[in-house]
């Protein structure tokens, strides 16, 4: 037996990754989630049913709305988890690691084969300060391995500074965010349909804003697609 076989054996023991989720020692293959909270994760399967929750909640906005989330969101629980690790916490791996999930649900549903280019919300210049990084724009690049398509991240700009939509009623969720969005550049993809792409959606507020700044580029059809859903 080596003689650094004792102390290999205790960094191994100390530097291991966790699951981001119970905590738990990953082992063997598992990375970010061990096995058992990665069978936990509560698929939507929106992107196989026309007029699911999320479409019926941004179908009066957006006309003849395409929508799907990969997960139901739910506290305390390991959609929680994956959402705020992704967020808050710069793990960029697992936002690209669930946004190739996302992109593989929306290629092997077939509804949204006619997307032409994926347009990531995007974050105010201060909040992308603070925060270093755009969590949408890091699944929408995971989206793009197993769901092929162009990035457009600058053709929707978050003119307004907005506070986080986190603990706001839906009244004040709408106000937040009205008028927060406006069309960098957008001549170029007239007539073409974009798929808005999200972390969470709860009220769909945020897309409902963006959407009315995509409106404005003539011939122009918007789907839309988001890690979770937080709706009931």
């Amino acid at each position: 037996m080596s003689a650094f076989r004792p102390f290999n054996d205790l960094l191994n023991v100390l530097f291991s990754p966790s699951c981001v989720s119970c905590g738990k020692t990953l082992v063997g293959d598992e990375r970010f989630l061990c096995v058992n909270c990665l069978s936990q994760i509560p698929y939507t399967g929106f992107e196989y049913t026309p007029d699911n929750q999320l479409e019926a909640l941004l179908v009066n906005t957006i006309p003849n709305v395409k929508a799907t989330a990969l997960m139901h969101y739910v506290k305390n629980e390991c959609p929680q988890h994956i959402v705020h690790e992704i967020k808050y916490h710069n793990n960029l791996g697992l936002g690209k690691l669930f946004g190739r999930l996302l992109g593989s649900a929306l290629s092997d549903s077939h509804r949204f084969d006619d997307v032409d280019v994926i347009v990531p919300v995007p974050l105010h210049l201060f909040r992308w300060l603070q925060r270093g990084y755009n969590q949408s724009r890091i699944i929408s690049s995971g989206v793009a391995e197993t769901f092929p398509r162009p990035i457009c991240n600058n053709l929707i700009v978050r003119s307004r500074y907005t506070t986080t939509q986190t603990r706001k009623s839906h009244q004040e969720r709408v106000k937040n965010v009205d008028k927060a969005f406006s069309i960098k550049r957008g001549s170029s993809l007239e007539g073409k349909h974009i798929l808005l792409l999200d972390d969470v959606i709860t009220t769909g507020s945020t897309v409902r804003s963006c959407y009315e700044a995509l409106s404005k580029i003539k011939g122009v059809t918007v789907s839309v697609a988001a890690l979770a859903y937080a709706g009931t």
